[in-house]
């Protein structure tokens, strides 16, 4: 972010969030990545009705993601639609068992 107090999507920046540990690629983080994230930081992510997406931000970053939560409202305005189906765009980054 390059403005510290605007923390949204349509805000500024001047580059990609900082990569993590094992994604290890400016502006791309794994579920479980984000969840670490949080809990290691005590965020508290903010959920987006409109897009139906997650945020978090913390220092002058800012990450916004799918869980299961917003998966499951994407889905459901999907069927609401009788949309035929619906999918992940990168299931690989989804958490999966610990």
């Amino acid at each position: 972010m390059s403005d510290p107090t605007c923390a949204y999507i349509g805000c500024p920046f001047v580059g990609p969030s900082k990569p993590a540990s094992c994604t290890n690629f400016d502006g791309v983080m794994s579920l479980r990545e984000i969840k670490s994230l949080i809990q290691e930081k005590g965020l508290v992510p903010e959920y987006l009705a409109d897009p139906m997406m997650k945020q978090i931000t913390w220092d002058v970053q800012w990450i916004g993601y799918d869980d299961e939560e917003t998966i499951a409202a994407k889905k459901t305005w999907a069927n609401n639609l009788c949309f035929g189906g619906t999918m992940i765009w990168s299931v690989d980054f989804m958490e999966t068992g610990r």
